[in-house]
């Protein structure tokens, strides 16, 4: 205020007399109240939705009217009209202080973060192999010191295990049944029929898929046959998940959910849990993984396809075995041997030597004549020599021979002449004592127990030193030169949501299943359809994480098929989840109801559409439709739900009694980019939901569109836009205003401020209104330009604009939330800003809707540009479970600057942090500092020469869900250790992967409004329920199996005081779920079969940072099967 006006106003105020102060104090106080009383007549007459608009006083989207900040005011503290909760109070910097995250204190011997960035040598050839002239020489030289020494290395014996095997793909170049048909069925029955003739052969199979699919079509004799095979050790199941799955676009869920339904498929069919990992083909390999397998209980891990300057410098220096570590494991109780194969591929053609151009000589499958003894005897020699050289990379000099290639072994020729040839190559060299050598057919448990008889132990194989350890992930993967395979990251984005949808609908499903059990709805007979169709939708999900599927790196006709599976699984899952509500809604209302009109509120019409919203009908005689809505987290929560009307005159309440504020507006067309509206309108509502809750909420319709019906509970949105067509649109009831492009649009609520550009929509800065801050955070839409990208590869050219000028941008601003929407060129941005207090009001929600088809080489990406300082360094999230630091590199090419990332991505400095959430799979980079960018969609026009032989031209319309996040307190800025996302952003996260599902009547029942509310209280904040579902689908299986992650937050001051501060605290499953957990329970690995330990209910469920804890139960007193 000017100092001038300032003394005239204190002039005034001394001169006037007192009852006119004391008027204009009332004034003051009460003219907020008055005008919210007259918000509601403004909010029903300015802006009618109903033919009778063009004489209304439209308002401009830029307006800060008192009506427009107290109707803010009344969202944001709590106003019982509108249902939104209040924000907690903050506590100070003393009490704000949480357990740092723990840190490794043991310094791994290679940093693979580090290493990624020196390696910067992108001239070689993988295919060339490891083997070069300085290892050569290096041989050759220890070799005549061992030998001049008399070493006893020297004199110890070569032990040779040759496994063969068959990676037999659930899907790539054909489909999973196709391949069956033609192969997997062939290989199968040979090794049955082979292994039962040759006492000394072996096999080795990974796949659970293709092996149940197999074991349905065998006869009680052969599948004695097939488990005495197992039972004898020279038939190993290994790996044991569904699928060989990837390690860069899963989800945990997923993940976990597909080797939990492998190996209690083992269990209960063959008898057997595998011991060891066999992941020979997935396009990089995951930090994350090697926790897992660990848990489910697995002793060792093979892994294949890393960088080629990785392979070579880590075989170099004698660590292609070693003790995988976790970057957050103070003991290292978490780490897993690991063997690392030192040749380029699995392939028969690269398997057998460092060297190239060798093992061609040692693929005898197609042979037309039996091999000469001296040529064989001149081979074997051969091999001899280059067999010592690979064991000289090892410290024990056993060595692994895998023998096999994508779908070998199913011609009954390919048995005998590989057989044939390999025994008289063993007895050559066994039977010559010079040779020094013991080779023979074996399975990866032989040759691991031969490492543990010569070498001590797995955990340190080495009586006088320990293995070296290794810390980080394989990302990226790179087979040769400046190949990149970073683009599968997000090739087909499509099928990438529509997996996840399907995880989140599977989880749904198995907690609403469990809750009827455990409310003892019926006797255990009654479950059985719905057992049926959650293995079946567990297939979809389990098959789906294949590395050739959820990747994006099969034919278009194969993809077409994941696609129909998923579709499948979505449709069983849905019919559990609406037969079970049903069951609770029946036994909450103790109705006597037979059936129930239920329907999802949101569906997929066909496996190549995106999800479109079931509408609600209102009859003359039928004005009330009943909402259930259903908290999937076990904590609670605030959500705002969305909902296609016919009318905009409703009553929300419920089962309280309790009336609920909505929002009235247009509703977009997003299943497609061309920008239309339906017919209904939009009406959205904020709700409180309790932890793994079931609420019912009424709405009730008032009259038909056509009818002005005043309600003080019901606010209107408001439209702008800067394109013609949307003008006057009086079919649809909309009134819109034209949008002066040379102005801001400006969105607030009482945390943030976002401005976005009224010409293009862009978003261009966001203010922290509680720090009084203002950031630069710009966001672009582009996209790369390539000739040499395919499904796998990433390899831009350079980068164009996408968005042609001008472009429609329209501007929705309303009560509950506001949004921007931008149409052009076969894209659809929306960015939403939620006006709320709750953890919805701390970012920005974008969703974007995108058909490629038009396009040439398209690689659509958006771009965050923002003041961060971050040193180029970054983190993205490692399969939804821990976070990992990247760093960018200018010597790299810019596809080696991508990472996956499935959940999460951040970058920071100590003055803000932006945290950028994803609801599927995308890669990620940041080229420049303070960027941070996220791939959308591809389509591309060449294959890139990886197998399959073909482009990735996918026509579907494909749709992204984001937030972006802008954070200046609550993470960790000094002395951190391990970077981890704030506690509002972990609980944002989990809102935005774990929404409500909602589902509603077609036509009324008669049930009452309820809350099904089954835990007595909630979970920790940093513990996440992962899955609560049957261990097995078998209908006399009354166990429960559970999975509790705790997470790490980062630490800092001014942190809401709730719930969420009882970090590292404890919980007994009796305080959670009250007494129908009253039995002893298993706490087991994660795959539900070993009991490491039996817990009382009342005990504390113990769970450590960082850490999955599994937990088998049996309810109290289920009901029997008849």
């Amino acid at each position: 205020m000017y100092p001038t006006v300032r003394k005239k106003l204190i002039h005034m105020t001394r001169r006037a007399p007192r009852p006119v102060l004391v008027a204009a104090i009332l004034l003051v106080v009460l003219c907020p109240f008055v005008i919210l009383h007259l918000s509601w007549s403004i909010n029903e007459n300015a802006f009618p939705l109903s033919d009778e608009s063009s004489g209304s006083k439209l308002r401009g989207p830029q307006t800060e009217s008192a009506e427009r900040r107290v109707r803010e005011n009344d969202v944001q503290h709590g106003n019982s009209e509108t249902n939104v909760a209040v924000a907690p109070p903050l506590l100070d910097a003393k009490e704000s202080q949480c357990p740092a995250a723990p840190r490794n204190p043991v310094k791994a011997t290679f940093d693979l973060a580090n290493l990624t960035n020196t390696l910067t040598d992108l001239k070689s050839n993988g295919d060339d192999g490891v083997w070069d002239q300085d290892m050569e020489e290096n041989y050759q030289k220890s070799r005549t010191e061992a030998h001049q020494a008399g070493s006893s290395a020297s004199s110890e014996k070569l032990l040779v295990f040759v496994v063969p095997f068959s990676h037999a793909d659930p899907g790539w170049l054909n489909t999973v049944e196709e391949y069956f048909a033609i192969s997997t069925n062939f290989t199968l029955n040979n090794m049955l029929r082979r292994l039962t003739e040759w006492k000394d052969m072996t096999f080795i199979w990974a796949e659970t898929s293709y092996f149940k699919m197999w074991w349905e079509t065998l006869n009680a004799e052969r599948r004695k046959a097939a488990k005495d095979l197992i039972a004898s050790g020279r038939l190993e199941i290994v790996n044991g998940g569904y699928v060989m799955p990837d390690e860069a676009t899963c989800h945990q869920y997923a993940i976990l959910h597909q080797y939990v339904y492998g190996h209690q498929w083992l269990l209960e069919n063959l008898g057997v849990v595998p011991q060891h990992g066999f992941s020979i083909d997935p396009f990089g390999h995951s930090s994350s993984m090697p926790y897992y397998l660990k848990q489910v209980d697995l002793k060792t891990i093979f892994i294949q396809r890393i960088h080629y300057n990785l392979r070579k410098h880590l075989t170099q220096n004698h660590a292609a075995e070693f003790m995988w570590q976790q970057p957050w494991d103070t003991t290292n109780a978490h780490s897993i041997f690991t063997h690392l194969a030192p040749n380029h591929l699995y392939t028969i053609h690269n398997i057998c030597a460092l060297s190239k151009g060798i093992c061609e000589f040692f693929d005898f499958k197609d042979i037309m004549f039996e091999v000469d003894q001296a040529q064989m005897q001149q081979h074997a020699s051969l091999l001899l020599q280059e067999m010592r050289k690979t064991a000289s990379v090892f410290p024990h000099n056993v060595l692994l021979y895998i023998l096999g290639d994508d779908f070998r072994w199913s011609e009954d020729t390919e048995w005998e002449n590989q057989y044939s040839n390999f025994k008289q190559i063993m007895t050559y060299l066994n039977r010559n004592p010079t040779n020094n050598i013991d080779m023979k057919f074996g399975t990866l448990k032989d040759y691991y127990d031969a490492v543990i008889r010569r070498a001590g132990s797995l955990q340190a194989p080495q009586p006088a030193s320990k293995l070296p350890t290794v810390e980080g992930d394989f990302f990226p993967y790179a087979d040769k030169f400046e190949d990149y395979w970073t683009g599968y990251f997000t090739s087909r984005p499509f099928y990438k949501q529509m997996s996840r949808e399907l995880e989140r609908d599977l989880r749904t499903a198995e907690l609403l299943l469990t809750f009827s059990k455990l409310s003892k709805l019926g006797q255990a007979s009654d479950y059985i359809e719905d057992l049926v169709g959650l293995e079946r939708a567990a297939a979809s999900v389990g098959l789906f994480q294949h590395h050739d599927a959820i990747t994006g790196t099969s034919k278009r006709a194969v993809a077409l098929d994941y696609g129909n599976k998923l579709q499948h699984g979505l449709m069983m899952a849905h019919a559990v989840i609406l037969k079970n509500i049903f069951r609770l809604a029946k036994h909450a209302t103790k109705s006597s109801a037979k059936e129930a009109n239920i329907i999802l509120e949101n569906y997929r019409p066909s496996p190549q559409s995106l999800p479109v919203k079931s509408p609600l009908f209102f009859t003359k005689g039928d004005k009330e439709r009943v909402v259930y809505i259903f908290n999937p987290l076990a904590r609670s929560r605030t959500h705002l739900v969305q909902l296609l009307t016919e009318t905009p005159n409703l009553i929300i309440s419920d089962a309280n009694g309790r009336k609920y504020a909505y929002q009235i507006g247009p509703a977009l067309n997003d299943a497609n980019t061309v920008g239309a509206f339906l017919e209904f309108l939009l009406v959205s509502f904020y709700v409180d939901l309790q932890p793994l809750a079931l609420k019912t909420i009424s709405i009730r319709s008032l009259g038909p569109r056509t009818q002005k019906i005043k309600t003080s509970q019901r606010f209107t949105t408001y439209m702008a836009s800067n394109n013609a067509n949307d003008m006057g649109n009086s079919r649809r009831g909309l009134a819109v205003k034209t949008l002066p492009e040379e102005k801001k649009i400006t969105f607030r609520n009482s945390y943030m401020k976002a401005s976005f550009r009224a010409d293009n929509g862009r978003l261009e800065t966001v203010e922290n209104l509680v720090e009084g801050s203002k950031h630069k955070l710009e966001m672009e839409l582009k996209r790369y330009e390539t000739a040499a990208s395919g499904a796998y590869l990433f390899r831009p050219s350079g980068i164009g604009e996408l968005l042609p000028y001008p472009v429609t941008v329209r501007v929705l601003e309303g009560s509950l939330f506001s949004e921007v929407q931008v149409i052009a060129n076969s894209v659809v941005l929306i960015v939403r800003l939620y006006n709320t207090t709750t953890d919805l009001g701390k970012s920005l929600e974008i969703t974007l809707i995108s058909d490629l088809t038009n396009m040439y080489n398209a690689e659509l990406f958006l771009r965050f540009s923002t003041d961060i300082a971050n040193n180029r360094t970054f983190h993205t999230d490692s399969l939804g479970f821990q976070m990992m630091e990247r760093t960018t590199s200018h010597v790299l090419p810019m596809g080696a600057n991508y990472y996956p990332a499935t959940t999460m991505g951040f970058l920071q400095d100590p003055k803000a942090r932006l945290t950028l959430h994803l609801a599927q799979a995308h890669g990620i980079g940041s080229q420049q500092n303070g960027e941070l960018e996220v791939m959308l969609d591809r389509f591309l026009m060449q294959d890139d020469g990886r197998g399959v032989q073909e482009a990735l031209q996918d026509p579907q319309i494909a749709r992204a869900q984001l937030k972006i996040q802008l954070e200046t307190d609550g993470y960790c800025t000094h002395d951190c250790g391990l970077r981890n996302p704030s506690d509002v952003a972990l609980r944002t996260n989990q809102d935005f992967n774990y929404p409500p599902y909602v589902t509603l009547e077609q036509v009324r029942s008669n049930f009452a409004l309820f809350d099904y509310k089954p835990l007595e209280s909630e979970l920790p904040c940093d513990i996440h329920l992962v899955m609560m579902k049957p261990v097995t689908y078998s209908v006399s299986d009354s166990r429960i199996g559970m999975m509790f992650h705790r997470h790490v937050t980062d630490c800092a001051t001014r942190r809401p005081k709730d719930s969420c501060l009882e970090k590292n605290k404890n919980f007994s499953l009796v305080e959670i779920f009250g007494d129908v957990f009253s039995k002893t329970y298993n706490v087991t690995g994660l795959n539900f079969v070993t009991t490491k330990r039996k817990e009382s209910p009342t005990e504390s469920v113990k769970i450590d940072a960082m850490t999955i804890t599994a937990l088998v139960v049996l309810p109290a007193e289920l009901p029997k099967a008849r």
